[in-house]
């Protein structure tokens, strides 16, 4: 009854033509429609059954008399048999199945838990009929339930779109022709012997067990497109937009920000409260997190498969993310909270909240904001810091890897028991210490050849202009290759755009956002164009890039060919020191996007935070044990961590687009403070806070 009311409206609106209206506006004036008119054709069915007549009487006149009487025999017997009832001994043959016949009792079916480059693989042994099937499951439960539904709309993108290799339709054809279909979903499972039930965004397909390596390419291809051109070119046009409304501020002021990071004022403004980070261990803690194994192994490859000139490309490329780091540290650090306890906190969550949701007052900041946290908290089990360290430092020292490995372990514990602040004290001291190790071992090796140097430099030039000839190991590459790996390892390294290292600078103590955004824009300069540079220059310098090696296989013999046994030890020791600020500068991360998502209910976030405590280093460990005493299962698995970084990317460099118009505000009335360009303006609110607080006096 008490849709009464409603059903008396609708008929009221049908008397005035109201599905003649909604058929009007949605249907015969829609613009984005296409008409298709299906006519009969008349006599269709007859030419078609007098086509099919032709067909027979053409391929009977093709058969010999005898071909002929032998096919009439033929079917006059296979008429006769069909006509007569089946022997009793034929029908005895067939089996028939009773209920009894069915068992009771369920049949056991044992798991094998297998590691798959640190993934965990569970894996039933049962008979399907040479039928593989797959289910790759992303764990979402930290994400609301009402927000749940929203990752519907990712499952629909999945799939439907064109990837490096296929357009939608090539793609769909492949999945088609080659598999038993591949399908995306949000799924909830409950756990046996519990009411508790778990979210899972799920990937699974099926297909024959010969064609098992075509779907994991299929599944490779929806993950690389998103890390391919798409990805580079949406970061790169931010960094071009960006410079350009900023004045070219990264190159103009690039003397006034190395000097704003070393002023002696800037390092100790805000003072050492013992709670909140100073600006200088915050971008210890953003540049520890950065600066990692990548920026050995990653470089070498880059110039090793795109030649000399792809360090070129790596510099421009780090020269335009230098201001998007800036933008979205600036951003982060003035929609930033105010803690119960003093701290600051703030990240892309936030300016998505307080500045999409709140300012702007679109509807979709939830969707970013889960887009977001839910994929950076995947990295927390996705991990493989702890084996590569391992192998590292055990490879040149003669240990077992789970020696190092443990040690490695109990580092971290020692680092993070202490929360986010004992990181910053301690990353603050290790990361110059660090990156100063790896610099001093590359100008040793630099200053012993410095009569190659021209002849370096001639190539990295040469090459990132011209068509780079095959020699030694070196396959050859054009401009193109040279450029787009350059750029990716540009982008890659320093993180640019991921919106991760922002969440670090936004507790920082600072009266201006702009101020720690320019020591945002010294982190990429420190990460890429220093460290990175590093890595290139020892490559080429010492001859190695086309002899063939990739990775840090390339990197170490470079090394080795300049500085002999002792680069094993250094680079070994490099890479400890590099693993565990990443490991630990990743745990910050974690922590802030926690303290966001559970900051009204501290009780449960205080038992959160213990948790994540006590399992951040023992994911990796998990890792290292199932690798080194597991079963090994094919690599391309790997192709699932990519979804943890593309997504926070894609709609981080979205929202900067957004709020930009913010971050040129902040930068226009920073200038004016600091630098005396142009003129301040009193009113001018330096922080979101600020901003509100005004608005409601």
């Amino acid at each position: 009854l008490k849709f009464q009311a409603v059903y008396d409206e609708l008929r009221e609106g049908l008397s005035k033509g109201y599905f003649d209206d909604l058929i009007r506006h949605y249907m015969i004036d829609n613009t984005h429609c296409s008409v298709y008119l299906l006519c009969p054709s008349k006599g269709l069915a007859a030419r078609k059954e007098q086509a099919l007549a032709d067909q027979l009487a053409e391929y009977k006149a093709s058969l010999s008399e005898e071909e002929l009487e032998q096919l009439i025999a033929a079917t006059e017997e296979l008429k006769q048999y069909q006509s007569e009832p089946s022997p009793k001994e034929i029908l005895e043959m067939i089996p028939l199945l009773t209920i009894d016949d069915i068992r009771k009792e369920a049949e056991p079916i044992y798991n094998k838990v297998l590691s798959e480059e640190g993934i965990a693989i569970l894996q039933h042994e049962i008979e399907t009929n040479r039928i593989a099937y797959v289910d790759l499951l992303f764990d979402i439960s930290h994400i609301d339930a009402e927000e749940v539904p929203y990752l519907g709309i990712l499952t629909e993108v999945l799939g439907n779109m064109n990837t490096d290799h296929y357009t939608y339709q090539e793609l769909t054809d492949e999945v088609n022709l080659y598999t038993g279909g591949l399908r995306t979903a949000v799924n909830i499972y409950g756990l046996q012997g519990s009411d508790t039930y778990k979210p899972r965004f799920e990937m699974s397909g099926k297909v024959l067990y010969s064609k098992v390596p075509k779907m994991f390419e299929l599944f490779e291809n929806l993950t690389n497109w998103l890390w391919g051109l798409p990805l580079l070119i949406t970061i790169l046009a931010t960094g071009v937009y960006l410079t350009v409304r900023s004045g070219f501020f990264q190159f103009r002021h690039f003397g006034y920000i190395v000097k704003n990071m070393f002023s002696k004022e800037r390092r100790q403004e805000g003072g050492d409260d013992g709670k909140s980070l100073t600006p200088f261990q915050a971008i210890s803690i953003a540049i520890g997190g950065t600066v990692g194994v990548s920026n050995m192994s990653g470089v070498a490859t880059a110039i090793a498969t795109g030649g000399p000139g792809a360090l070129f490309w790596l510099w421009i490329a780090a020269l335009l993310a230098m201001v998007i780091k800036m933008a979205e540290v600036t951003l982060a650090v003035y929609y930033r909270e105010k803690q119960p306890n003093g701290e600051y906190q703030g990240g892309p969550t936030y300016y998505m909240q307080k500045g999409l949701g709140g300012e702007k007052k679109l509807p979709f900041w939830k969707l970013f904001a889960v887009l977001f946290g839910g994929c950076i908290f995947m990295t927390w089990f996705i991990t493989l810091q702890n084996y590569t360290v391992s192998e590292a430092v055990g490879s040149p020292f003669h240990l077992p890897y789970i020696v190092p490995s443990l040690l490695y372990v109990a580092a971290i514990y020692l680092i993070i028991i202490g929360g986010v602040k004992k990181v910053g004290v301690i990353s603050s001291y290790m990361t110059p210490i660090m990156c100063m190790l790896y610099i001093v071992g590359s100008l040793a090796i630099l200053v012993v050849n410095f009569d190659k140097l021209p002849e370096t430099f001639g190539l990295i030039f040469k090459g990132a202009f011209t068509t780079q000839a095959a020699v030694g190991g070196f396959m050859g590459a054009g401009v193109a290759t040279a450029m787009r790996l350059g750029f990716a390892r540009s982008v890659y390294s320093n993180e640019a755009g991921w919106g991760t290292s922002p969440m670090i600078h936004a507790s920082a103590k600072t009266d201006h956002p702009v101020k720690q955004g320019l020591m945002g824009a010294f982190e990429v300069f420190a990460d890429t164009i220093v460290v990175c540079s590093m890595t290139g220059l020892v490559v080429i310098i010492t001859g190695y890039w086309n002899s063939g090696l990739q990775g840090s296989e390339l990197t170490l013999t470079a090394f080795e060919s300049g500085m002999g046994s002792i680069a094993r030890a250094l680079i070994a020791i490099s890479i400890f020191l590099f693993g565990l600020t990443t490991s630990t500068g990743w745990f910050t991360y974690y922590s802030v996007i926690l303290k966001h998502w559970l900051k009204n209910n501290q009780k449960v976030l205080k038992i959160a935070e213990k948790v994540f405590i006590l399992g951040t280093p023992l994911w990796g460990l998990l890792v290292t044990v199932l690798t080194l005493y597991g079963n090994g299962t094919p690599a391309q698995l790997w192709v699932i961590a990519d979804f943890t970084t593309v997504f926070p990317t894609f709609v981080n460099v979205a929202t900067l687009f957004i709020l930009s118009g913010t971050f040129f505000k902040l930068l226009k009335d920073y200038k004016a403070r600091y630098m005396g360009i142009g003129k301040v303006d009193k009113d001018m609110a330096l922080f979101y806070e600020d901003k509100k607080e005004k608005e409601e006096k």
